[in-house]
């Protein structure tokens, strides 16, 4: 079967067993899990394709016309393009001097991160 993990197909019929065999994930007790990751789905988005695209953040489009779906990649925005860190200059609080978080690299250290909204 084609996976739309990484490309769209096209599919005349989507059944959420469709959907999770198309998407690579599977239905447990817990939720929706693929590979190391799990995410909570309810009772009756597991009955509903759309719902269940939904839940997962995968792209789906209806053609009424010809009675078909395209199924999409997921849009996970959360996810990390890499884990490689950016090299970032910031103000020491205690001087303002500048500090580079690629002068700790190699040691150990704690990053502190704070938003008022």
């Amino acid at each position: 079967m084609t996976n739309a993990r990484t490309s769209t197909v096209i599919t005349d019929d989507l059944q959420p067993s469709t959907l999770l065999d198309l998407t690579g994930w599977h239905l447990e007790d817990r939720g929706a899990c693929r590979d190391d990751i799990c995410v909570p789905v309810a009772e009756k988005e597991r009955t509903d394709a759309t719902s269940l695209a939904a839940a997962l953040n995968v792209a789906l489009v209806h053609d009424d016309q010809h009675g078909v779906w395209a199924v999409g990649p997921e849009a996970r925005t959360h996810a990390l393009a890499s884990a490689t860190l950016p090299d970032i200059t910031l103000r020491r609080a205690d001087s303002g001097a500048p500090f580079s978080l690629a002068s700790l690299i190699g040691r150990r250290g704690v990053l502190m991160a704070w938003a008022s909204w």
